[in-house]
């Protein structure tokens, strides 16, 4: 996307033509997202060239969303906690599997920024004055949504809190009504800022013209309520009857997104990709060697959080208190999407940290070896969970499980394999889901589709093509006027495939025996990594 955007397509235009060509496919990216990277490259390619600079944005990007995590768990840190809590908080989030690897090096996917917009707010609310830290605020949720919609919870997580923080002594009114007014004047100029002034369509996944009213009736309600009554039921009231009403009209201007932004989608797509998507299904579902550490590390900092907000006094206990509350809503999101989970990295950094020194201290003055052994083991088991699991992994292979996904990635040695296909005419491919964004990248062609949920009734098109009988298939591939396939046959998707549909297309080829209308291709390629040209 973003090579297309330096190449000259527009700022407005976020689809992408080589998906499902030559109408394309939607993006469900933000150019939010794409300019930081942009830039980089922009700046660096005349010193260094293009490949390099891309190399760098891909380093840099993710360090620098880093920075800005760390930054702002200082801020919030420093009226919290000791210095020596402080620096040991910017190292706990890269022990946080879910966290760190949100901000991986070469990771330049959009979570990390939602991650960081939800910091940035959070610190602006237990950081900032109210006429500062509300809009601090808001903008900040703003450009998070803009980006995905699924730091929508949060944003409303935030609003609760500062709902609440009304009835502490000592709490401004104004906090909530000018969080949600900030939010909702943010996300309608930074709507207009990357959709121009035309009334875009209304998608489920991303900030549409029905959630600009739906926010903006919601805090006219606020603001409203506000100046109305000093009386708390009165003021409910017309906070709830706007809130009502709002949800209302987007549902009345928006009914296909009642069911989420994943409702649309066909049965057999949603069976066959969403739900076998597990980064975007609840914690319970995982594997359990990935999700247990975090799990557990979680538990523990929410467990040390209690602790040091009942154990502290005046201004540090309300701030506990709502840092507690910050991180339960982190938790509940990431416990219903997998990937949300990183959220939580970002808030489990200070309680662990303060129980980290604590016991650091006790282990100092402890006499006994054997006691500080065990102090230590314990510590670093709090703060490292995942570590006996590597080892047992390490030490005894069949004791965790390992992933069958990357065993045939290697078997087909997938990146390197799919470079070889630029050697091919510049064509249409019909190939696995997962595979296309890598054709994409790497080379000059086309495909059908790619695990992009906007362009569904192509990837409908892709899973009947692998799993009906080969002459129907081969009416999809004519659909396409696709050139080539290529298969992989022992990753997980077309595993799926053929074993859900043993008399389709991948389970033949699977088995070695293509239908008469391919003609297998010799890129030189590991035997597992299957070419077929069709035959017209």
């Amino acid at each position: 996307q973003v090579r297309d955007f330096l190449a000259g397509q527009g700022w407005l235009d976020t689809a992408q033509y080589r998906i499902a060509p030559p109408a394309g496919v939607p993006m469900h990216w933000s150019r939010f997202v794409d300019l930081p990277i942009a830039a980089i490259i922009l700046l660096l390619s005349p010193l260094i060239g293009a490949h390099w600079a891309e190399i760098v944005a891909m380093v840099a990007i993710p360090l620098l969303t880093y920075g800005v995590v760390v930054a702002c768990i200082g801020w919030i840190g420093r009226g919290l906690v000791d210095r020596a809590s402080l620096l040991v908080a910017a190292i706990v989030p890269v022990l946080f599997f879910t966290f760190s690897f949100q901000f991986s090096p070469f990771r330049v996917d959009h979570h990390a920024w939602q991650v960081t917009s939800y910091a940035v707010a959070v610190a602006a609310v237990l950081r900032m004055p109210c006429r500062w830290g509300a809009p601090a605020a808001g903008l900040a949720m703003a450009f998070g949504m803009m980006i995905s919609l699924e730091v929508l919870p949060l944003a409303a997580a935030i609003a609760g809190v500062l709902f609440l923080r009304r009835f502490r002594p000592g709490g401004e009114r104004a906090w909530f009504s000018n969080y949600l007014v900030t939010l909702a004047v943010s996300l309608a100029a930074l709507y207009l800022a990357t959709h121009g002034l035309g009334i875009g369509d209304n998608y489920c996944d991303a900030v549409s013209p029905a959630h600009l009213v739906f926010f903006t009736i919601v805090a006219g309600g606020v603001k409203l309520a506000e100046r109305l009554s000093r009386t708390l039921w009165i003021e409910v009231l017309v906070i709830g009857v706007a809130g009502i009403g709002a949800l209302a009209i987007y549902l009345q201007a928006a009914p296909e997104c009642a069911g989420g932004p994943f409702a649309e989608l066909d049965p057999l797509v949603r069976d066959m990709w969403y739900l076998r998507v597990f980064e975007g299904l609840p914690a319970w579902v995982q594997d359990f060697s990935l999700a247990a550490p975090v799990v557990f590390q979680a538990l523990v900092a929410i467990a040390a959080n209690v602790w040091l907000w009942r154990t502290s006094a005046g201004r540090k206990r309300h701030e506990w208190f709502e840092h507690l509350l910050f991180l339960l809503a982190a938790f509940a999101l990431g416990m219903l999407v997998w990937r949300s989970s990183a959220f939580i990295g970002v808030f489990v950094a200070l309680p662990l940290a303060v129980l980290t020194v604590r016991g650091l201290t006790i282990l100092v003055s402890a006499a006994p070896i054997a006691r500080r052994g065990a102090i230590a083991l314990l510590l670093f088991v709090l703060i490292a969970p995942s570590t006996p699991l590597a080892v047992m992994a390490a030490f005894a292979p069949g004791s965790i499980e390992i992933n069958a996904q990357d065993d045939g990635y290697q078997l087909c040695e997938v990146r390197p394999s799919i470079a070889t296909l630029a050697r091919l005419p510049k064509s249409t491919i019909f190939t696995q889901l997962d595979f296309g964004p890598e054709v994409i990248l790497q080379t000059q062609h086309s495909v059908v589709a790619t695990g992009h949920h906007r362009g569904h009734d192509a990837m409908l098109d892709v899973i009947r093509g692998f799993t009906l009988p080969a002459d129907q298939a081969r009416k999809i591939v004519a659909k396409y006027d696709s050139d080539y396939i290529v298969v992989c046959p022992v990753v997980f998707e077309a595993i799926n495939y053929a074993d859900d549909a043993p008399g389709g297309l991948m389970a033949m080829l699977a088995a070695g025996t293509p239908p008469a209308w391919l003609e297998p291709v010799d890129l030189g390629t590991p035997e597992d990594f299957k070419v077929y040209r069709v035959v017209k």
